[in-house]
């Protein structure tokens, strides 16, 4: 009896000795809040890793639109400028534009992605997988730009008139709520790390987990 129970526990044993090792993740938490004051849409978000100098590494996630016109011309299918197909507004992600997107063909297999509603948005990278690949040891920074496009100005629309609505503020068009947020992370993480950060209006909490 002694020696059936011995051998089960060596057989578990060895089992549990093969089972692959767990890969190390990055989890990403972003909270978009709601905005109330002009008339707005859901924001352009790119999620990208730098090293400490700033130097671009890699993006991870990219929200937007695809203007993919009808007959590949157009307005709907304008290129952006640097001459990729796609979503001519991107380069108001201005810091992951020059990074890298001007350079990239879109729509980014893997990476591109519609635009989200507010709320909180979680991410799971996984090291060995893309996006994030194999990142190397060392010390970085988690990016994430917002830019959401505001038609007429973020305050009143306007105070109504006789026997009317009140009236549709005046221009805008242009991508003008900009925010930024950095996270300085060191990889790989020694022990399951929570780093946060809030941003103050187009970009709600963040926190990245890391998990070794």
């Amino acid at each position: 009896m002694r020696m059936r129970h011995s051998i089960g526990l060596g057989t578990a044993l060895g089992a549990a000795l093969t089972l692959p090792a767990q890969a190390a993740e990055l989890n990403v938490k972003l909270e978009l809040p709601v905005v109330t004051a002009g008339i707005a849409t859901k924001p352009y978000v790119a999620m990208f890793i730098e090293k400490d100098d700033d130097t671009f590494v890699r993006t991870l996630s990219l929200w937007h639109k695809v203007r993919a016109g009808r007959d590949g011309g157009g307005r709907e299918g304008e290129p952006q400028r640097g001459g990729a197909a796609g979503d001519r507004y991107l380069s108001d992600l201005r810091d992951w534009w020059r990074s890298s997107g001007a350079t990239s063909q879109m729509p980014i297999d893997g990476i591109s992605s519609a635009t989200r509603s507010a709320g909180t948005h979680e991410l799971v990278f996984t090291n060995g997988k893309a996006p994030l690949g194999d990142l190397p040891a060392g010390k970085y920074q988690l990016v994430i730009e917002v830019a959401r496009e505001v038609k007429g100005p973020r305050g009143e629309r306007g105070a109504p008139g006789a026997g009317g609505p009140p009236p549709r503020p005046p221009g805008g068009g242009s991508k003008d709520a900009l925010e930024e947020q950095r996270i300085a992370f060191e990889w790989p993480a020694k022990k399951e790390t929570t780093l946060t950060a809030k941003g103050k209006a187009e970009i709600g909490a963040i926190s990245l987990t890391l998990k070794p």
